[in-house]
C-alpha cells in the first residue's frame, strides 16, 4: 500500500519518536517491494533477507538520529541498494557497483514479472519478521 507524503512524514516521526508499530507498519509496507528490489541486484534471496534484517535493525538502532523525510520508500530504496552493494561486493559475488551512480533506473514493479517471488512471499515476510524481532531482542538485551 502506497502512502501520501503527509501520511509518511507523520509515520517517520513516530518511529523516530521510538513508535514501534511505526517500525512495524513501515516494514509492513515496504518489505515486499525492497525484496523485489534487491531482486534486480542478485537472485540471492538469502542475501537479500539479510539486508532486509539488517537494514529494519539499523533503522530502529538509529531512530533518533535519522534525518527526516516525506517519502519512506525512496529513502529505503536508497538504504537498502547502498546496503546491499556494499554486501555484494564484500562477497565478490558481482563486479564492483558504485551504489550512488549504478543501477539508478526508476523503480516500477510489474505484478508478473515475479511471479516465482510472490509464490513464497509470505514465508519470507514470517522469516524476515521473526528475525527482525529477535535481533531487536538481542539488541535490547546487550543494552542492559
Amino acid at each position: 500500500m502506497q502512502i501520501s507524503n503527509k501520511d509518511d512524514t507523520l509515520l517517520w516521526q513516530k518511529l523516530k519518536s521510538g513508535d514501534k508499530n511505526a517500525l512495524e507498519v513501515i516494514f509492513r509496507n515496504e518489505a515486499d517491494a525492497l525484496c523485489k528490489y534487491g531482486r534486480r541486484f542478485t537472485p540471492d534471496k538469502d542475501l537479500i533477507a539479510d539486508c532486509l534484517q539488517d537494514l529494519f535493525v539499523e533503522l530502529w538502532r538509529t531512530k533518533e538520529t535519522i534525518g527526516s523525510t516525506d517519502n519512506i520508500r525512496k529513502y529505503l530504496f536508497v538504504s537498502f541498494r547502498r546496503r546491499l552493494i556494499k554486501d555484494l561486493n564484500k562477497e565478490n559475488k558481482t563486479k564492483s557497483l558504485d551504489p550512488d551512480t549504478d543501477l539508478k533506473e526508476e523503480i516500477t514493479f510489474s505484478p508478473g514479472r515475479y511471479r516465482d517471488w510472490e509464490t513464497d512471499r509470505k514465508s519470507t515476510r514470517l522469516n524476515l519478521q521473526s528475525r527482525i524481532r529477535i535481533s531487536y531482542a538481542v539488541f535490547c538485551l546487550k543494552k542492559k
